[in-house]
């Protein structure tokens, strides 16, 4: 019998399987898809970074953050996914990202004015179980954009102007915006245009224009074609053009014009973060203009100077349509209908266009803040002071040197275009400021894309004694309007004794209302009265603003009910008086503005 044995290969050992790797996620930072390397210096822009997770599990509690080079200012981080929430070191968490997902996330930065050449911002992200870091390399460049405006030739009526765009460098331009600055009576058209070696042409010619980019010595040539026919009432003649883009180091040459004799230009912002081009000329009408917005609106100017909305004649008081003074101080007043409800507008008729122009001054700041309906939902009083390129914010009525710091905002500055950028750490936003005999006026109007919510602030120069009056007039105010309509109100402000300010509806000098009413002319507005206090803080006053509506009768205002009446602030310089009605009253959050 024979007996069978079987053995093992080996030496008779079992053999074990190595493991599988456990999943685990990986983390990968990178620039995303179409994101440009190239910076724009002196200006805040977007650059879209990925995170993305290349592992096999999900990464969970991810923790973002970036360390922007010494030559740039980074404002918070964002996401443009839910599941994101930010952090008070300007980073972000997250709360999982799957895997082989990705967010995208939103960087804002301001390189240095005048910077060129590379900028490193170095980046972490950190889960429970991966890590990563990534050195971000921008490009910074800067640019000087010039246009001018020439006649080319004249034939009859019909003028032909040359209109060139050039890149003076040293860098590529990109993200080009390019206006014609025409009237609202002229028949124009472009006749041709032509572009230098690497340039082109914009892909659609006409009164508004983009160029995605110019290069270094680049330039375009557009002829333009006037009808420069003699109109009634005025010649409407000439022919301007305007260009800005992010990096442009030189804004004295943004803009040129040539003939357009007696037509004025500003820029002009509602309350609520919303902002125009504003254009008049006489016997043409005002005009006003935005992205998707070309409104014109006829005009006239009575003896005094007062500008009204409408033809003459045509309606009844004269201010029934609109209002704006013509020639009165540094920041033009305007009572509009754009949207469909008539609002108050503010523009600066001098803009400053140098830093060097707010350097060592201080303010008294009045601010509001409103819902997306434009109902208004807070109310300050606050002081502020430019020193060394800085604004300091303080947003309570105490000194900036003395300001809680809770209260204390620090923004750097640089100039762009026409207007001035902050930056904060915590935000950006961009204000406008006017020359007056005084010292400068700061306006900033924003708006929230997301929420709609808007803030508006006015800032006048503090001096020493302000011995503002008005005769008794009409002013826009929104006291009448929960949701920032704007009536026209009428009122005096004089000087109490003591220098003390005093508002009353009565007259000292003959005036477009007095004159209308003495005229026949059927009055319906109100009447202010007030007598505001001294506060600790020099040119800011507080006290109960009562509004009466008037009618004329006899040589005399007459009472008939009360409009309205609340706490106000007023804050006041040398060519300007501001009413703005306190946290917590019924007034909260309404205007007044009067200038001379």
């Amino acid at each position: 019998m024979m007996a069978l044995a079987l053995s093992a290969c080996g030496g008779g050992g079992g053999q074990t399987d190595t493991p599988a790797p456990a999943p685990a996620p990986q983390l990968r930072i990178s620039a995303a898809a179409g994101d440009s390397g190239r910076a724009p210096s002196g200006v805040v822009h977007l650059h879209r970074i990925e995170l993305r997770n290349t592992g096999n599990a999900t990464a969970r509690a991810v923790t973002v953050s970036a360390s922007p080079d010494a030559r740039a200012l980074q404002l918070p981080l964002g996401c443009e996914s839910p599941g994101c929430t930010p952090r008070s070191d300007g980073g972000v968490d997250i709360a999982e990202i799957p895997a082989g997902g990705a967010v995208v996330l939103r960087q804002q930065l301001r390189v240095k004015p005048g910077f060129r050449g590379l900028v490193r911002n170095d980046w972490q992200a950190s889960s429970s179980s991966a890590s990563t870091a990534w050195q971000q390399e921008l490009t910074a460049y800067a640019a000087d954009l010039a246009v001018t405006v020439d006649v080319a030739a004249s034939a009859g009526t019909t003028t032909t102007y040359a209109v060139t765009l050039a890149n003076q460098g040293p860098d590529e331009a990109a993200d080009i915006r390019w206006d014609l600055l025409t009237l609202p009576d002229q028949a124009w058209r472009i006749a041709g245009c032509t572009a230098s070696t690497g340039a082109n042409c914009p892909a659609t010619t006409g009164e508004w224009m983009k160029l995605d980019r110019l290069p270094a010595n680049g330039s375009v040539l557009l002829q333009v074609q006037v009808d420069e026919t003699a109109t009634a009432g005025s010649s409407v003649r000439g022919l301007g053009s305007r260009v800005d883009a992010a990096g442009d180091s030189n804004a004295a040459n943004n803009q040129a014009i040539t003939g357009q004799s007696g037509v004025s230009r500003f820029a002009m912002s509602d309350l609520e973060g919303r902002h125009y081009q504003l254009s008049y000329h006489p016997g043409s009408p005002l005009r006003a203009t935005a992205p998707g917005v070309d409104e014109r609106r006829p005009f006239f100017v009575d003896i005094f100077g007062a500008g009204y909305i409408g033809e003459p004649g045509s309606t009844s008081p004269p201010w029934s349509l609109g209002t704006f003074d013509v020639m009165t101080g540094p920041v033009m007043v305007l009572g509009l209908d754009i949207t469909g409800t008539r609002k108050p507008y503010l523009a600066a008729r001098r803009p400053v266009t140098e830093l060097s122009e707010l350097e060592g001054f201080s303010f008294n700041l009045l601010g509001s803040r409103a819902d997306a309906s434009g109902r208004a939902v807070d109310a300050y009083a606050g002081t502020a002071r430019f020193k060394d390129g800085v604004l300091e914010l303080c947003q309570t009525p105490t000194p900036v040197a003395q300001c809680p710091s809770a209260q204390l905002q620090r923004f750097e500055a640089a100039m762009v275009g026409d207007e001035i950028e902050l930056v904060s750490s915590q935000r950006a936003l961009r204000i406008r400021a006017a020359r007056g005999y005084g010292g400068p006026i700061l306006m900033a109007s924003t708006r929230d894309a997301a929420s709609g919510g808007s803030e508006f602030w006015l800032a006048l120069p503090e001096v020493a004694i302000a011995w503002f009056s008005a005769f008794g007039d009409l002013y826009e105010t929104t006291f009448e309007s929960a949701s920032g309509a704007s009536l026209p109100a009428f009122t005096q402000i004089d000087l109490a004794p003591g220098g003390l300010p005093q508002l009353s509806p009565r007259s000292s000098t003959y005036n477009r209302v007095l004159g209308f009413a003495e005229q026949g002319g059927k009055i319906g507005l109100c009447g202010l009265t007030a007598q505001p206090t001294a506060t600790a803080q020099p040119g800011l006053f507080a006290g109960d603003l009562r509004g009466d509506w008037l009618t004329y009768e006899n040589g005399a205002f007459v009472k008939e009910r009360l409009c309205f009446e609340g706490p106000v602030h007023y804050a006041r310089s040398n060519e300007m008086a501001v009413l703005l009605g306190a946290r917590g009253g019924s007034l909260m959050g309404r205007w007044m503005f009067a200038g001379r």
